[in-house]
């Protein structure tokens, strides 16, 4: 009997290495190094964030189409500075460079938002340009690719706006009921925001002249802090049906007042556009295809 149980038991704790074992492989696993030509992701209330191992720490980035720079918060900072005084690191540090292995250098701009628990920071277009010149977006799998892949659907333009020299946004036109509207292209975005002015003024296209303008003009506050819904969108050949969408002024009512000016003023389309589709966007060709 007590032989009997001994092997009970020896099989018992042989079953639970193997299932820890494993647990630890699979967690292994989803870290991704900058040079891999897939990146697995997870969603954070739509926002693809990819687990990055850079040396003995983990990064966990924002993929986001919607900003041209990359970007580290005070949190990421902490992750791979022992710890200096806040007021200290603003001072030595503008800008990081961390090591992206065959891919080179990746620069990083620092910005201490000690709010944003949800990530570490943002890898943006400069990022998947250096990648490659056509990034596919599978929201189905939760894999970002870098190698060739075909994607059966329908292609669109997309408008690429650089300032100042930076790397550029890109702007999708979209149709809604009986009008065209120009929505900046924005995986970091997990609604589809609305500028502050959608109600009373056509959009108007978007330009190095307008964005500069933006940052430029006097701001003036609109109170529409409120969702609506969008009997009818249409892009890419896709047809989405009473799509809920939040005015650009409610998002960034707590930002200071030249980014509400600036980022209230255009449209962005977001996660609402992208769930469940395949997205792949080609930089060189600038073209957007949102596919099942």
């Amino acid at each position: 009997m007590k032989k009997l149980l001994k092997i009970f038991v020896f099989l018992f704790m042989q079953i639970i290495f193997t299932n820890c074992a494993s647990s630890a492989i699979e967690k292994k696993s989803f870290y991704n190094s900058f040079d891999d030509d897939k990146l697995q992701f997870y969603l954070s209330e739509g926002r693809p964030i990819v687990k990055f191992k850079v040396n003995n720490f983990v990064l966990n980035l924002m993929i986001d189409t919607g900003a041209n720079y990359n970007m580290l918060t005070g949190n990421g900072i902490k992750k791979i500075c022992s710890y200096i005084p806040k007021e200290e690191l603003e001072k030595k540090f503008d800008t990081v460079n961390i090591s992206g292995g065959k891919l080179g250098t990746i620069k990083f701009s620092v910005e201490f938002d000690e709010k944003n628990k949800a990530y570490d920071g943002i890898l943006g277009t400069p990022f998947l340009v250096q990648k490659s010149d056509v990034v596919t977006f599978d929201y189905q799998t939760k894999e970002i690719l870098f190698v060739p892949t075909t994607v059966d659907g329908k292609k669109e333009s997309l408008i690429p706006v650089s300032v100042r020299g930076h790397a550029p946004l890109y702007f999708m036109t979209i149709q809604i009921e009986n009008r065209k509207e120009f929505f900046l292209f924005d995986t970091g975005n997990e609604i589809i925001a609305l500028r502050s002015n959608y109600d009373n003024e056509k959009s108007i296209y978007p330009s190095e002249d307008f964005i500069l303008n933006l940052l430029n003009n006097d701001y003036k506050k609109a109170n529409r802090f409120k969702t609506v819904k969008i009997p009818t969108f249409y892009y890419g050949g896709n047809i989405y049906k009473d799509v809920r969408a939040v005015y650009n002024d409610f998002i960034f009512s707590k930002a200071s007042i030249s980014a509400r000016r600036f980022l209230s003023s255009f449209s962005s389309a977001g996660y609402p556009l992208f769930k469940d589709k395949i997205v792949q966007i080609d930089f060189k060709k600038n073209t957007l295809i949102i596919a099942e």
